[in-house]
C-alpha cells in the first residue's frame, strides 16, 4: 500500500477520459481498465515510481506470492497533499458518510484478512512517539501496533534507524510498515532478508 497516487498524468484526468483521448475507457468496467493500466504504467513509469513496482514484485516473489495487489491509502491525485493535508485526511476518514471514510471502511475491509505491506516516508522512533500517519496506516491495513516489532534495516549516522519496518503477525497475517526517512522507495532486499525468518 502506498501513501498517494502522486501528481496525476493527462491520461489520468477525467476530461481526458470522458472525451476518449486516455487509455482509460469510460464506457468499460473497473477490471478492463485495471489490466490495460497494470500493462500501461509499466511501459511509462520511470525513475522511483518504475523502482518501487519493481521492488513490490521481488518482495512478492521472494514470498513466494504468485501476485500482487497496489492499492492507494488515499485515493486522490496530488503532489502536495500528504504533506500538507494529512491531519484533514485522518480527521475525515473518521467521519462517516463522507468520501473518504468510505473509501477508508472499504479498503480496511480489504486488507484484514490479507499480507500487506505499507510504504511510509517517514523515520521510526518509538511506538509512544509514532505519528498519525503511521497509526492511521497501520489501522487501515489491521496491524495492532501493541503487538508489532520494529526491525531496523539501516542505520544513519547518527545511530538511528533511517530505514527500518514495522512488524506484526499476530493474527497470523503478515502486516508490514516499511519506513524510509523522506522516500517513499521500498527496500526490497534489506526487507526480504527480515521478512523470510518471520514465521506465520
Amino acid at each position: 500500500m502506498t501513501t498517494n497516487p502522486g501528481q496525476g498524468a493527462d491520461f489520468q484526468k477525467k476530461d481526458n477520459i470522458v472525451n476518449d483521448d486516455s487509455v482509460i475507457k469510460y464506457d468499460e468496467s473497473y477490471k478492463y481498465n485495471a489490466n490495460v493500466l497494470g500493462s500501461h504504467y509499466k511501459q511509462i513509469l520511470e525513475g522511483t515510481s518504475a523502482n518501487r513496482i519493481k521492488d513490490m514484485e521481488k518482495v512478492a516473489n521472494g514470498l513466494n506470492r504468485n501476485m500482487f495487489i497496489q492499492a492507494e491509502g488515499f485515493p486522490f491525485h496530488s503532489g502536495n497533499l500528504p504533506q500538507k493535508y494529512k491531519k484533514e485526511i485522518v480527521e475525515l476518514s473518521k467521519k462517516e458518510g463522507n468520501f473518504i471514510n468510505k473509501y477508508i471502511t472499504l479498503l480496511k475491509e480489504y486488507c484484514c484478512d490479507k499480507d500487506v505491506v505499507a510504504i511510509c516516508a517517514t523515520k521510526y522512533h518509538t511506538n509512544e512517539k509514532l505519528n498519525d500517519w503511521i497509526r492511521f496506516q497501520s489501522e487501515i491495513i489491521g496491524m495492532s501496533l501493541e503487538n508489532a516489532k520494529h526491525y531496523p534495516l539501516k542505520y544513519s549516522e547518527g545511530g538511528g534507524g533511517s530505514v527500518s519496518c514495522i512488524i506484526d503477525t499476530s493474527n497470523k497475517k503478515m502486516k508490514v510498515i516499511s519506513l524510509v526517512t523522506g522516500s517513499n522507495i521500498l527496500p526490497a532486499k534489506r526487507l526480504l532478508d527480515v521478512l523470510k525468518d518471520i514465521r506465520l
